[in-house]
């Protein structure tokens, strides 16, 4: 099964054998796919659910327990809702600390980045203002589904329906880059 968002895909063996012999050849001998290297582990699961409510339960096809953060501020248009030039980043599974120069460094190679607001209440969010929605939409398309760190730090990004963001101050968890 392929999940492009996420830029994953799933592979179900007949055995366990099949599949560690293929987590083993990897780790061997890198795989290179369209120039990048792709990164072999074990999932969670035992079997692949096709189903579309699998999916929006495991996290993949919905966003689930994100909707206060969203709703706080100013809300989020979702999956299908209208593109706009401020990004809802949802950082799962994070492992490492998230701070505005870790998400600054990844996303101004793919657009000017105005502000970011990080939020960490029940997780790790932030808002991230583009200068243009084309900036937004490119990044978003580029990130969401990306790990930040290997195999952790996931990204999974909405556009917001806050208007534009307030900075009060610059530190490690709030920064203006117009100031």
């Amino acid at each position: 099964m392929i999940l492009h968002q996420k830029r994953q895909a799933f592979v179900e063996f007949e055995d366990m054998s099949g599949s560690q012999n293929l987590v083993t050849q990897a780790a061997a001998n890198p795989v290179q796919f369209q120039g990048r290297r792709v990164y072999v582990t074990f999932s969670k699961s035992q079997e692949i659910d096709r189903t579309h409510s699998s999916l929006m339960k495991s996290g993949t096809g919905g966003r689930g327990g994100v909707q206060g953060y969203g709703q706080a501020y100013g809300g989020f248009a979702g999956r299908g809702g209208e593109a706009t030039n401020i990004l809802l980043f949802t950082i799962m599974n994070a492992v490492y600390p998230i701070n505005v120069e870790i998400l600054y460094s990844i996303c101004s190679p793919l657009g000017t980045v105005l502000r970011i607001v990080i939020f960490r209440k029940t997780g790790v969010q932030a808002l991230v203002e583009f200068d243009s929605v084309g900036s937004a939409t490119n990044a978003r398309q580029s990130l969401d589904g990306a790990d930040i760190y290997h195999g952790c730090c996931t990204i999974k990004i909405d556009f917001s329906k806050t208007p534009r963001l307030n900075v009060r101050k610059n530190d490690d968890q709030s920064w203006d880059y117009t100031m």
